[in-house]
């Protein structure tokens, strides 16, 4: 007797959540009233953000798809967690490079958080933004896991 098993999280599903939590970041962060999510509270929402686009990654590599759906996909995902990880790197390397402002490191310390900031403000979002576009495109190739 063969079970058939649906996931309730499939790699669509996933994409989907990701979309949305990419666009309500998006929102939120250039809306005037934030509501609950001001200040810290932001955290929580890039946070699941991060979380979505690392299942994302894992998901597709559990698949093993490949070509223009895995490239996708993927870009989706990278800049999903790599958002979140630009921006507190560049925090902390802008923090350090201050509290060093006399150190020889200064410098590398400022380079480091201008790389991430540049990470963090236009290299993931262009990046998501294409993945997100390239996954639309390419929608009927995803797996549904039906």
């Amino acid at each position: 007797m063969h079970i058939l098993k649906n996931r309730i999280l499939t790699i669509q599903s996933l994409f989907i959540i990701l979309v949305v939590l990419a666009a309500l970041v998006v929102f939120l962060m250039f809306s005037d009233n934030m509501g609950i999510l001001a200040g810290v509270n932001i955290f929580a929402l890039w946070g699941m953000f991060t979380l979505a686009g690392l299942g994302l990654v894992l998901m597709v590599y559990k698949a093993k798809l490949s070509g223009k759906v895995k490239i996708s996909l993927l870009a989706c995902g990278y800049a999903a967690a790599g958002f979140l990880v630009g921006v507190v790197l560049h925090n902390l390397f802008y923090a350090l490079a201050s509290m060093t402002a006399s150190v020889f490191l200064s410098g590398l310390l400022g380079f480091l958080e201008g790389t991430f900031f540049i990470l963090a403000v236009l290299i993931c979002p262009l990046a998501l933004l294409v993945g997100i576009l390239g996954s639309l495109v390419l929608w009927k190739d995803i797996p549904s896991g039906k």
